[in-house]
């Protein structure tokens, strides 16, 4: 899951990353703004952090990052949950 040539990752792609996993997994798919919302808890408690870009004419957006030591650390304790064993391979749509 993680894409160790980019440091940063939209919103967009993360919720499609999950719609991807949940169908993996076989689990129901939650709605974009509950998945934003977790994004936004995740921001508040210092796990990801914000990143403003100037895209030029006046266009801006947002990316996320990780904030933490050690990426793969993260990735192995996210295994740990059976139900996420079996997306273990799946690589995020933006990637491929």
């Amino acid at each position: 899951m993680i894409n160790h040539n980019k440091k940063t990752t939209t919103g967009t792609e993360v919720k499609d990353t999950y719609t991807q996993i949940s169908k993996v997994i076989g689990e129901n798919c939650r709605a974009r703004t509950t998945v934003a919302n977790s994004i936004a808890e995740l921001i508040m408690v210092g796990m990801i952090k914000e990143v403003a870009l100037r895209k030029g004419q006046g266009a801006s957006g947002r990316e996320i990052e990780l904030d933490i030591p050690s990426k793969e650390k993260l990735e192995e304790l996210l295994y740990q949950d059976y139900r996420l064993e079996d997306a273990r391979n799946v690589r995020p749509i933006s990637f491929m």
